[in-house]
């Protein structure tokens, strides 16, 4: 068995945690999993919320949005930016 990573502690967020960050115009990422493995990861990547979706609600078509031509450049260097 491989050892575990060690990842570092990360600040619990709070509801009122994201109202201050709204309030100092501070992006917060925000993304819905429907799965453990896909969860961790986004944990690992240090997205503030993930929303779980129960299993047989997920997919369905009002779950997927389109991101607007070059959005998704702009979301991955957000995340850059803010791990460094």
């Amino acid at each position: 068995m491989a050892p575990k990573a060690q990842q570092p502690q990360r600040e619990k967020i709070t509801i009122p945690k994201l109202y201050e960050m709204k309030a100092r115009g501070e992006p917060v990422s925000w993304l819905t999993c429907y799965d453990y493995p896909t969860a961790l990861l986004m944990d690992r990547a240090g997205i503030d919320m993930i929303e779980e979706v129960k299993s047989g609600q997920f997919p369905q078509p009002e779950h997927f949005y389109s991101m607007a031509e070059g959005e998704l450049e702009k979301l991955l260097n957000a995340l850059k930016r803010r791990r460094a």
